[in-house]
């Protein structure tokens, strides 16, 4: 008895199936809105685009502000440090933070908490309680607007 070879079934090539009179009709995507590019603030180029759009915010809100003030030596000194934004307030200036997770990880926490102790411990009186800003709050210009606004008007 001879043992059969393997059977293949020949199946027809598709069609091209074409409506004539009917384009195709494609789904427009709505690009979003570019942002304009990071440009200087008060001097300095910002480190981050979050900070671009605090700056931002501050400014179409019109609160005055002064960016990366250095305190205690700044980053030049060991224990010195930079404020991000300090927004002048009444009746004492407020130091504003902008927490990304890229410059400042959730590993780095301990150290951002130390460091705004410090600040207070050596403002008393003089700056108001820092606040913070983190990068998920404010993913475009728009909701850095809103956010500032919240915040400071």
């Amino acid at each position: 008895m001879k043992i059969p070879e393997p059977y293949f079934m020949k199946t027809a090539k598709p069609k091209k199936l074409s409506t004539p009179g009917f384009p195709r009709q494609q789904r427009k995507v709505e690009p979003e809105p570019e942002e304009a590019p990071i440009g200087l603030v008060q001097g300095k180029i910002p480190q981050s685009k979050e900070e671009w759009r605090v700056a931002n915010a501050l400014w179409k809100l019109g609160i005055p502000f002064q960016f990366q003030v250095d305190f205690a030596g700044g980053s030049q000194v060991r224990g010195g440090q930079v404020i991000d934004f300090l927004v002048m307030t009444v009746p004492l200036p407020t130091p504003l933070y902008v927490q990304g997770t890229y410059f400042h990880p959730l590993e780095r926490r301990g150290e951002e908490e130390y460091k705004q102790r410090k600040l207070r411990l050596y403002t008393r009186g003089t700056y108001a309680m820092p606040k913070e800003v983190f990068d998920y709050e404010i993913p475009t210009m728009e909701a850095a607007y809103q956010r500032m606004k919240e915040m400071f008007a």
